[in-house]
């Protein structure tokens, strides 16, 4: 097995702690489901997405037509904001139903011929693919770009008509292929595998949305969405501010407190809330990561405390970068020397197990103390070794074509941007001294052969001389 099979999505999970006032789950998670699909039901949830019609029935059936566009509809008005307007008509000869009119209205759902929408058949997953695919183009107007996306081992029996829309929703991580690289076209979706679906495609919506610069906190502001709550925290994390009071509804907060954070909200591990329902104030306490806090520190921002455990990993990467680097040196040059310090010094941890989210491999901290760590170390620590010599520095969040997350870097020099991928030099099984150089300072177009991201979400890297 590679080390690309196991290296794990870089997605912190996020653990809230709820208050007395929050939402009691045993009472709206349905009756049956797979243990599998609890966080993504839970999500979807929390999103207001999941149909009522749901809510009896044992989520590891097939969805039927019906029952998957009633969910279609709540996820277009969620990502949108708006509520579809009743059709005046009915479209279909075999069913009389308002959501089904919308979804119709709206061109998210057709029929099956001859007037018919056939709504107790099952649905497939490239059915259910093209669907949610509308939906997603139809609120953001972009086209869909599947640059990078490798075929699935079954792409021969995906339709014609889906394959741009399977492709476009794998690329995204709203679906998953069935763990061997096959896609599974034509099995039927069940209700657990639509709502977990779902969820993928608004945490998705909301990560690569274009976001303006997060609102400026001040201490009791009003607080109307859920988008303004998160807009607030993503500030907070380039100071690491730990206490956080904002006004708002309790139904607001009630509908924070079941959604919890998105995903993408990589950095804090936990937030302890506090509701004071006469004047509308809650009252947050945030807990963020090693790396966040150290970025802060770092660049002369930190509003929260300081830890003795901070100060000494602080330390340490002054200590590296006088021993590894001079003042004469470029900024290329002391780039370099970082490089191959980390690929030399530090070994992959094949040893992570996916669903050991708190191991400390997965932090900058696991390479100082244990010189052992997974790619999201790596490029947490790298990054931090820029900031300390001035180098512009970006984290990139994807997958590898071969399967799983993956996480590295971006560098600004010489007027252009560059990615570098040290885990990717280092090789496995570690060879100490041995030093690459495949994933240094290379264009968007030369990683796309192995990588796969989000390109619109970060600058076009170049490969331009360094000087």
């Amino acid at each position: 097995m590679t080390r690309l099979s196991k290296v794990v999505a870089v997605l912190i999970a996020l653990i809230l702690v709820i208050s007395s006032s929050s939402i009691s789950w045993g009472a709206l998670m349905p009756l049956g489901f797979s243990p599998w699909a609890e966080g993504g039901i839970k999500r979807s949830i929390g999103y207001d997405v999941m149909p009522k019609i749901y809510e009896d029935l044992d989520m590891r059936e097939a969805a039927t037509r019906k029952e998957f566009t009633y969910l279609a509809v709540n996820i277009y008005e969620t990502l949108s904001g708006e509520k579809i307007k009743e059709l005046s008509y009915e479209p279909f000869l075999d069913i009389s139903d308002e959501e089904v009119g919308k979804a119709f209205s709206i061109g998210i759902v057709n029929g099956v011929g001859e007037d018919m929408f056939d709504p107790e058949a099952s649905l497939t997953r490239e059915q259910a693919a093209t669907m949610l695919t509308r939906i997603y183009l139809k609120v953001s107007e972009k086209p869909v770009d599947n640059r990078g996306s490798s075929l699935f081992k079954d792409d021969k029996y995906i339709s014609s008509y889906a394959k741009e829309a399977v492709y476009f929703m794998a690329k995204k991580g709203m679906v998953e292929g069935m763990g061997d690289n096959t896609f599974g076209p034509l099995l039927l979706v069940t209700k657990e595998q639509a709502l977990t679906i779902g969820a993928r495609m608004l945490d998705s919506w909301f990560l690569s949305m274009d976001r303006e610069r997060p609102l400026k906190y001040t201490f009791g502001m009003r607080t109307n969405t859920l988008e303004e709550i998160y807009s607030v925290l993503e500030g907070t994390k380039e100071t690491g501010r730990n206490k956080v009071s904002l006004r708002m509804d309790k139904g607001l907060y009630d509908h924070f407190m079941s959604l919890g954070l998105p995903y993408y909200f990589r950095g804090i591990e936990g937030i302890t809330c506090r509701y004071y329902e006469k004047i509308g104030l809650v009252e947050m306490e945030v807990a963020y990561n090693r790396y966040l806090t150290l970025s802060a520190y770092i660049n002369n921002k930190l509003e929260g405390e300081i830890t003795s455990e901070i100060l000494i990993l602080d330390s340490t990467i002054d200590h590296i970068l006088e021993n590894i680097t001079m003042d004469s040196m470029s900024l290329y040059q002391k780039e370099r020397a970082v490089h191959d310090y980390m690929v030399k010094t530090y070994e992959y941890d094949t040893k992570v197990k996916e669903n050991d989210g708190k191991n400390i491999s997965r932090s900058f901290a696991g390479l100082l103390q244990n010189q052992k760590g997974v790619c999201s170390a790596y490029a947490e620590l790298f990054d931090l070794f820029m900031m300390k010599i001035g180098v512009p520095s970006l984290t990139v969040i994807g997958t590898v074509k071969d399967g799983g997350g993956h996480m590295w870097n971006m560098v600004y020099l010489s007027d252009n941007w560059h990615m570098v991928d040290v885990t990717w030099d280092d090789p496995v099984p570690d060879r100490p001294g041995k030093t690459r150089y495949n994933y240094f300072n290379i264009s968007t177009e030369q990683l796309k052969e192995t990588h796969i991201f989000e390109e619109e979400n970060y600058p076009l890297a170049t490969s331009g001389k360094i000087n």
